[in-house]
């Protein structure tokens, strides 16, 4: 049976953005009939299970730990270099078989094959090395010690670029070429585009690591690309220079959306999620101060999560919770702590309209789990012009550039909201299908048909002469030199 491991070494808790993306795909992994297993931090407890999908407690460092204390250059550098844009400089172990270069790369699985070619390369080469030998936080150790096979799937769903990093390292540090063939489907989705991914600079950069699983031909054969939504897809297409496909979290509805409000008389906006420059947070709360200082309605609510981000407030930020902290306004509720799931849900349904007032640097084609789940519960909200929320919500939401434009746009939607939560309804139905809990294993199935493709040419390959097969190889690929 196909085993489906989702992998996010950020995965610490049974709350917050992490685990809500983690069960959403494991529920629609799981719903499709699949064994899904879910592979997380270390401080979340192993044998722990989240709605009968088990948990296995591996990756000891994530993107956020390293960004805190700063250990980027205590990791295992890669044995290529990483700031060029040419041809991958591989020294390892596997450097001369790999300059073969291009579809041999793809044909050596076969055993027929790999015996041919070591006998014309030096032994050194091709020895394998024990399991035991890895560091436990290679990927080659988890697939290993969990019993990861070539039949199976491993998903990020949140990559970065130490990521892509750790995936190149996999193939060309940790695991001999004669056993790429073993490997599982390595799918890699991400949310970020390359201006705001984690860890993406010069001297670690996504698309170098891209360009050196495309130069050994693992891209569609051993490595799948993906980003969460389809306008980061086409742009990343462009930025790998290579195909890359939308996977869109597939979200069910987090609330009725015909009995979302018990006091429907009480119009609520909302900042739901941790208070955060990149996504809005001083605009929103400057806007919000300025309306009520200003409106005298009182029909309206706003509800505005001020609790920290992982790393802690910024000084920007912090300076915006303390104005908040002196406003004396009943319209006004502020959540200074993280939310559980049921108060998110609960937050979620009271809202009529959030702030999604993202910056645009950070968010013109980035995702964000939020976004998604007003979509799917016929939400409204107010978004900066441009961004992934803009385009993604379009007739539901209502543009801004400024404060002045986000105080301008609380009251037109106070006055027309029984219209934007048409065009909400309406645009709930447009999108859900592209996010349903049964999409995950159609989307990704596209993968067959290059499985299909690779089976075809080695088959090719069975029927050429020994004789000629080598000549061929020696003259295609200049082979007398590389010994």
């Amino acid at each position: 049976m196909v085993k489906i491991f989702i992998a996010d070494p950020a995965l610490k808790t049974h709350q917050g953005h992490h685990y809500n993306v983690t069960l959403a795909f494991a529920l629609s992994i799981k719903k499709q009939g699949f064994d899904v297993t879910i592979l997380a931090n270390q401080s979340l407890n192993m044998g722990s299970v989240i709605l009968g999908v088990p948990i296995k407690s591996v990756f000891s460092t994530d993107t956020y730990s390293k960004h805190k204390v700063n250990i980027e250059k205590s990791r295992r550098p890669l044995k290529i270099n990483m700031s060029s844009n040419s041809a991958p400089d591989i020294t390892s172990k596997v450097e001369n078989f790999i300059l073969l270069n291009q579809k041999i790369l793809r044909r050596i699985a076969p055993e027929w094959f790999l015996k041919k070619i070591k006998k014309l390369l030096k032994n050194h080469l091709f020895k394998e090395i024990p399991f035991e030998n890895f560091s436990k936080d290679t990927l080659a150790a988890i697939f290993h010690k969990y019993k990861v096979t070539k039949d199976d799937f491993v998903f990020f769903h949140t990559a970065d670029a130490e990521t892509y990093k750790d995936v190149v390292n996999l193939f060309v540090k940790d695991v001999s070429v004669g056993s790429w063939g073993n490997l599982p489907r390595i799918l890699l989705s991400s949310p970020y585009d390359e201006k705001i991914m984690p860890h993406n600079n010069q001297s670690n950069s996504a698309n170098i690591s891209v360009l050196h699983l495309k130069k050994l031909q693992l891209v569609n054969y051993k490595v799948f690309l993906f980003a969460e939504n389809e306008i980061l897809s086409e742009h990343m297409s462009d930025y790998f220079t290579c195909k890359v496909d939308a996977l869109y979290v597939p979200f069910k509805k987090s609330c009725n959306t015909s009995k979302t409000h018990a006091r429907d008389s009480i119009i609520t906006f909302s900042y739901l999620g941790a208070a955060r420059s990149e996504k809005g947070f001083v605009l929103v709360v400057e806007a919000v101060i300025k309306f009520l200082s200003k409106s005298s309605r009182r029909n309206v609510k706003f509800l505005i999560q001020a609790s920290p981000q992982i790393l802690g407030y910024t000084y920007d930020i912090k300076k915006a919770v303390d104005r908040l902290k002196l406003v004396n306004d009943e319209r006004l509720e502020i959540l200074y702590s993280s939310q559980s799931p049921e108060e998110y849900d609960k937050s979620l349904a009271a809202t009529n309209c959030f702030f999604l007032c993202y910056n645009y640097a950070n968010y013109q084609y980035r995702s964000s789990g939020i976004v998604i789940e007003a979509l799917v519960s016929a939400k409204n909200a107010i978004v900066t012009k441009g961004t992934f929320p803009d385009k993604i919500l379009g007739v539901a939401g209502i543009s801004i550039e400024n404060v002045d434009d986000i105080v301008l746009a609380i009251d037109k939607f106070i006055n027309q909201k029984k219209l934007y939560e048409k065009k909400a309804l309406n645009r709930e139905q447009w999108f859900i299908s592209r996010c349903e809990v049964n999409s995950f294993y159609s989307n990704i199935s596209n993968i067959n048909k290059y499985k299909n493709t690779i089976n075809k040419e080695i088959k090719e390959i069975k029927e050429i002469k020994e004789i000629k097969e080598i000549k061929e190889v020696k003259a295609k690929y200049k082979y007398k030199k590389l010994l």
